[in-house]
């Protein structure tokens, strides 16, 4: 770089640092201002970044992304309608009824469920297999229409962006007026505002129980199912800890909050307390899933085997639950146990296999790109993380093997495109 652009850079820079401090409070107090909007749930003016185009933008972009994570969908199309039909009866009695609410079962063994930006909710497989009854299914899913309603994950957004800005300014403050172990006020403001995110997320939480009561009740549901679902995931966390990681991440479960839910359904909702939850209906629909339950247990020994390094063991149980059902996830983790053995013909014979079962999984596609990139089939790799590609977009192993087969089959240009994104 020359030095005139050089001390162009430097005198901006010394420029910025010199009048943020001046600067900074006129301008957090003109995003305020600009960005205060109406909250649909409490009707009360409070800061959020980003508009309801743009947060709908978000979910509908990071849908399937989310989606292809939890290993996709789960193959029951009856089932997916159910869940849909359940859910969109609740966004009706929702304050947000006008919401593209959306609403899957993906494949997952953890004990999850998820909303997006604009009312595009998950709930994963290993869950739904270990509710009970229809009031359940509806508690889970108005309590995640709450975040929904209530603009959780905008709001959430915009404390990131708001804090990240705060503590941007605070830094150059200090520096600029070169207090002394600045870096410990930097560190405390740090602590600080992650005790603030995590103070609000348990607020959110309870008002996320509190609205999805009143939309299950609106809806013609038993709000006990609600609780009878946190007294579910409450056990499940004490026998299988690591399969509700995820979840007590981003909703933090407690006996108090079990409680509050309680007393809510026993006073405000004491006359829909009293309705069926549902039963029937619910192992109606949920009875293939269920029937399913030792495939899956096979398979998550495996997946459990894998993360000990004991392949043998892994490929074993991935065995038994393909001999039990026919799952694309089965003949992937099969494929990684024998690839991990360097049976690499056995290891694409399974993974061709699972593509062939599904051929929209992103795992899949980006193993069987790693297989055959190592039997140096470097076309077929490129396609199949080609594919990956458009799966996730914008994953730096998809794209440095790329670049990898573009280099193996002479293709510079294409190469070094594929480089310059890794």
């Amino acid at each position: 770089m020359p030095n005139k652009n050089k001390r162009v850079i430097n005198m901006k820079m010394h420029a910025a640092k010199k009048y943020m401090p001046f600067y900074a409070p006129l301008l957090f107090f003109i995003i305020f201002i600009s960005a205060c909007a109406k909250n649909p749930v409490t009707g009360e003016r409070e800061l959020v970044l980003i508009s309801e185009q743009e947060e709908l933008n978000i979910g509908i972009k990071n849908y399937p992304v989310t989606t292809q994570m939890n290993n996709g969908l789960f193959k029951d199309e009856e089932l997916q309608k159910y869940i849909n039909s359940i859910g969109k009866r609740l966004g009706e009695a929702s304050h947000r009824q006008n919401l593209p609410y959306e609403f899957n079962v993906v494949n997952s063994s953890d004990y999850n469920a998820f909303c997006l930006p604009g009312g595009k909710i998950s709930i994963t497989r290993g869950l739904l297999i270990n509710l009970e009854n229809e009031g359940q299914l509806a508690g889970i899913l108005g309590h995640e229409i709450g975040h929904a309603t209530a603009r959780h994950s905008a709001k959430q957004i915009s404390r990131t962006v708001l804090t990240q800005a705060i503590l941007v300014s605070l830094e150059a403050v200090l520096a600029a007026k070169d207090v002394k172990n600045r870096e410990l006020y930097s560190l405390g403001s740090n602590f600080g505002a992650y005790l603030m995110l995590m103070k609000y997320s348990r607020d959110q939480e309870s008002q996320s129980d509190s609205l999805g009561l009143n939309y299950m009740a609106k809806a013609g549901h038993n709000p006990t199912g609600l609780k009878q679902s946190m007294e579910i995931l409450q056990k499940a966390h004490k026998k299988e800890p690591s399969k509700l990681e995820n979840l007590f991440m981003t909703h933090p479960l407690t006996t108090e909050r079990i409680e509050a839910i309680s007393k809510e359904v026993n006073t405000t909702y004491k006359d829909a307390a009293i309705r069926e939850l549902k039963a029937d209906e619910f192992n109606r629909k949920t009875a293939h899933l269920k029937s399913l339950k030792d495939a899956y247990a096979h398979y998550d020994n495996g997946d459990e085997a894998m993360g000990k390094k004991d392949y043998k063991t892994a490929e074993s149980e991935y065995k038994k639950a393909i001999a039990l059902h026919k799952d694309a996830i089965f003949y992937s983790g099969l494929a990684f146990a024998l690839f991990k053995q360097d049976k690499a013909g056995d290891a694409k014979t399974a993974i061709d296999a699972s593509i062939k079962i599904e051929p929209n999984l992103f795992g899949s596609r980006f193993l069987s790109g790693i297989i055959n990139y190592k039997s140096e089939k470097f076309q077929a790799s490129l396609d199949h993380m080609l594919a990956s590609d458009k799966l996730i977009p914008d994953v730096p192993q998809v794209k440095l093997y790329i670049a990898r087969c573009y280099e193996k089959l002479n293709n510079k240009e294409k190469s070094a495109a594929y480089y310059k994104e890794t």
